[in-house]
């Protein structure tokens, strides 16, 4: 019989390490970061990215994950590494991160 390494035989799914790496403290609460660009991807808010070079474009938010943010300009999809980002500027508030009402 052949042996087949422990990394091997378990059964986990792409899902499954791709949760697993973008949150590895399983019920950490996730951070602002992501709570921000999830809100800004799920109510398709208009952004402008800012890039360290100092460029900047309007796009909308289409998935993230660790290192990369996916955004639709104009109708085409660009990869941006997040550590090429030097802010990102909504349109309006996201949800979560309007200023309370007294």
């Amino acid at each position: 019989m052949t042996h087949v390494p422990e990394s091997l035989s378990t059964r986990r799914t792409l899902s499954d390490r791709a949760l697993a790496d973008a949150f590895p403290d399983r019920g950490a609460a996730p951070g602002v970061q992501d709570v921000f660009l999830n809100s800004a991807r799920r109510e398709r808010l208009a952004v402008t990215l800012h890039l360290m070079t100092g460029q900047s474009f309007d796009a909308r938010i289409k998935g993230f994950d660790r290192y990369a943010v996916v955004v639709d300009v104009n109708g085409a999809d660009h990869l941006v590494f997040k550590h090429a980002i030097a802010f990102i500027e909504a349109a309006r508030a996201a949800a979560g991160f309007a200023a309370p009402h007294p």
